[in-house]
């Protein structure tokens, strides 16, 4: 709890991390959270149900409230950044709620956040998910979604980055190149570019 409030770095927030995060308040300071529904639930004190079933306005008044980025796990990631922009991830698939694809995440968002060419800090947020996502969709077109482990996403990376690495046969010259899912503003039930 003590780095949390008093860490001045940006962080990325998972598992335990969010549990520490249980009934305190205040600003997080851009920090990254990536709560699955019954992780979410605990941090806003509601049920499961109320979070999956209002994923979009959960995210987002959270994010908003708290002055951080919330990674929302589950069908159609949400991304909910502080500014109220919201972005739904079209990847992934049900063979990846096992064990470690949320770890893969983690590491995958710590690791492009880092790349600061990739683009803007939301760019890169949305990309490090996107990418999670393609991994898990082309390691199940090839395994099945019912034999998915963790480490297969990470067999799968490299062909990800090839997938999304050219348009036409060439190179992309950066993220802003990319437009891979729609940004949501809460109140607009139309995609926006």
């Amino acid at each position: 709890r003590r780095v949390g409030s008093e860490c001045r770095a940006q962080m990325v927030i998972d598992a335990d991390g969010l549990n520490a995060l249980v009934g305190l308040e205040g600003d997080l300071g851009g920090a990254v959270l990536t709560p699955h529904p019954g992780e979410m639930a605990r941090l806003i004190q509601a049920s499961v149900p109320d979070v999956t079933g209002n994923r979009v306005e959960v995210a987002s008044d959270f994010a908003k409230r708290r002055n951080a980025y919330v990674v929302l796990k589950g069908y159609r990631t949400v991304i909910a950044a502080p500014d109220a922009s919201v972005y739904i991830n079209p990847t992934g698939n049900p063979g990846m709620a096992t064990g470690g694809t949320g770890d893969v995440l983690t590491g995958m968002i710590a690791g492009i956040l880092a790349q600061e060419y990739l683009g803007s800090f939301i760019e890169r947020l949305c990309l490090a998910v996107y990418m999670h996502g393609l991994a898990g969709d082309l390691a199940a077109e090839e395994l099945g979604e019912q034999s998915l482990v963790a480490t297969d996403l990470l067999r799968f990376l490299p062909k990800a980055w090839d997938t999304v690495g050219a348009v036409d046969g060439r190179p992309r010259s950066s993220m802003r190149d990319r437009r891979p899912f729609a940004k949501r503003q809460r109140d607009s039930a139309q995609p926006q570019e």
